[in-house]
Formats: structure tokens, sequence, C-alpha cells
């Protein structure tokens, strides 16, 4: 047993490029899937997959390269390689020669779990060299998921259905929006006077939204809506262009939103992609090994929001509202001089809590935790906000 779970945190190791140690428990598993996840919708992989006995790994880069590793010596880089898929279920095969023989990878859309691991996964993968019957034939089976693509987590407002431009004053509440949440397969969203949800299917390119649940209020511009949620039921294709999604199918396009505040989301440097884990909302927990208590803090706990793309910090002290900026990489962290409103408050809760913030010099993330650390010794716990 011990063995394999060597041979598997070796795996995960290679498998996650530069997630260093620290980022692994102890089954060599990545502690927190969300940035694991996050890194390499940054790298540029678009599917990802593996298996054990023997324990192998695999990267998709759409159009861009195929990277098949496992942990005897195997290893087969290819360029852009093209799927077939098949006619009447959502099967991807994906198939090259190489210098070791015929290579082949088939995606199945199925549940699959990772028999060591026991983590859950939406897609089975077999992995091929040379034909089945042939001496040198070897098989390999796992399982994958599909990296979301993050550009589409955002508040979207309808800005015209197919040749219809939207106005302010085509629907009773504004135009219809929707928020999408393409790694926990959801969206919510109102049509001008309803709010709906549902479950959201995500693939390269495609988005389809499942069953659409609705409030049942009635407007006077209740075709309208009628006719805005029958097109998202329609709905197969996504392309994002400048700061509009076109939603689509092969026969046209139906919908297009907007987003005016839109900041393009770009796979970016090496330093973004490590301290990328930072980029959240973190309320404090613990203070010198201590648990906070919200009846201490005038106005509920701290709470920092840390944007990692301008490298400022947001937040609150428990009273005043706090502002600063930040340098950081994978390991170390310095905040700069702490703005604060000057409203007075009870106690040494909020300074104690500046205090730490303006010494603190590196931090790890564990668990969906934010250790900020001085000179070895942890000094804040911030739980991120979900």
């Amino acid at each position: 047993m011990l063995k394999k779970l060597c041979l598997l945190f070796l795996l995960v190791f290679s498998f996650t490029g530069n997630i260093s140690a620290q980022d692994l428990d102890v089954n060599g598993r990545q502690k927190d899937s969300s940035d694991f996840i996050m890194k390499m919708f940054y790298e540029g992989v678009d599917f990802y997959a593996n298996g054990n006995e023997p324990f192998w790994s695999m990267e998709i880069a759409m159009d861009q390269y195929l990277k098949f590793s496992e942990f005897e010596g195997l290893e087969i880089n290819l360029g852009s390689v093209k799927s077939e898929k098949a006619m009447d279920a959502n099967i991807l095969r994906y198939s090259q020669q190489t210098d070791k023989g015929l290579f082949t990878v088939t995606v199945y859309q199925e549940e699959c779990f990772n028999d060591m691991s026991g983590e859950k996964f939406d897609y089975r993968v077999t992995v091929e060299l040379n034909n089945e019957g042939d001496a040198s034939y070897r098989k390999f089976d796992g399982c994958g998921n599909y990296v979301p693509d993050y550009r589409l987590n955002r508040t979207w407002i309808l800005k015209q259905t197919r040749e219809d431009v939207v106005t302010g004053t085509d629907y009773t509440n504004g135009p219809p929006e929707i928020t999408l949440d393409v790694g926990k397969g959801k969206y919510r969203g109102n049509g001008g006077c309803n709010s709906f949800f549902g479950s959201l299917f995500y693939e390269i390119n495609i988005l389809r939204f499942g069953k659409i649940s609705s409030t049942m209020m009635s407007c006077p511009d209740l075709n309208q809506e009628i006719q805005f949620i029958r097109g998202l039921e329609k709905v197969v294709n996504y392309k994002l262009k400048d700061n509009q999604l076109i939603l689509s199918n092969p026969d046209e396009t139906l919908l297009i939103f907007t987003d005016p505040t839109l900041e393009p989301l770009e796979r970016l440097d090496n330093d973004f992609i490590d301290n990328y884990s930072l980029n959240d909302i973190w309320v404090l927990e613990k203070i010198n090994d201590s648990f906070v208590q919200e009846k201490n803090y005038m106005k509920g706990l701290p709470v920092i929001e840390l944007n990692v793309k301008d490298m400022t910090v947001k937040g609150s002290g428990g009273c005043n509202q706090i502002s600063s900026t930040f340098i950081a990489d994978s390991i170390n962290i310095k905040f700069g001089p702490i703005a604060a409103t000057r409203m007075a408050c009870p106690g040494n809760y909020e300074s104690d809590f500046l205090t730490a913030l303006g010494i603190v010099d590196t931090y790890r993330i564990e668990n969906n935790r934010l250790y900020l650390i001085e000179d070895g010794q942890t000094l804040l716990i911030l739980k991120k906000v979900d």
C-alpha cells in the first residue's frame, strides 16, 4: 500500500506541473481542487485525465497539443489532434500514428470514479497504444473532466435576440440577465419579470441549459420573456467575442449577451498562476491561534478581498473599511501600508488584526483557508467565502 501511495504522489506531482508539494495531501492528491483546475485553465489545458495501475496522466489543449505520460516511462507528446465524434452518443475519439505505434484516446460521457482516490469524474477515458491483438498492444483506463471556461462565470445582460436589439423599455424589470457558474454546472437569472434557474452542461465551445425552473408572475411583456426562455432552451454552442457572449445552435444565432464591465480573462504568466489561489474573499477565523467571535467586532468579522490582477486588497477590519496593495509569489506575501476609515471602535480587536496583517511575510492555502505567517508563526487564519 505504501508503494502505491508513493507512486500516486509522484504521478500527481508530475501531472500538476508547477503545483508544489505543500499543495498535496498525504495521499498525493490536490488539496484544493478549485485552485488546481483554475491553474490548468490559465495554463491552457482544456481536458485532463488520469488512471491507476499503471499510473498515467493526460492533458489536452484543443488545437495545440495532447500530452500523455505514465509512471513506467512511456511518454507521447502530440501536436494538435482532431477528434471524431460518435453519431449516437457523446463519445470522442482521438487517433494518430506515432513513432511508438497507433495512439488512440476515447472519451465517454459517463460517471467515473478513480479507484484509488475515490474522486468522481464526469467522463471515462480509454487510452490504447497499437491495435488490440498486436504483441505491443497496451491499454490504459481512467477518468477525466473538462476544464471549465471561467470567462463565462459572470452576469450577462441580454443585448440581442436573433436580429432584434433589446432596449431598456422592452421588459418590465429591465433586460433579461443570466449568471453562469460553469464549474458547478449551474445558472440563474431573470427573464425581465420572473426569476429562473437550472443546471448547465459544458464542454469546449458547447453550452446547454437544463430544464429551466421559473417563478410564475404575470407581466405585461410575458410573451417576450417566454421567447427568451425558449431561446435558451435551444442553445447548443457558445462563443466569446470582445465583451459579448454569443449563444447559438447549428442553424442560427439565438441570443447575444454583453457585460459592459468585462475585462478579458486571459491565460497569464507564471507569477499570476502561482498566486491566483489568493484571488478570493477571505473572512477571519483565527488570530494568534484563537478562534475569533463576531460579537467582538462592531460590524462583523474582519474580511479581505484580494485581487491579484492589480495586486490590491479591500475589505473591513470589523469596524472600519480598509484598503491596501500587496505583492506575492507562490510562498511570500507582503501587504503595503493599510489605509482605513477613522471610526472609533471598541476594544483592540480590529487593531490587532490590522497589525498582524501588516507584518506577515509568507502564506499557504490549504482546505479553503489562507494561513498568513510571520517568521514561521501563523498569525492569521482566514476562511474562503463561498
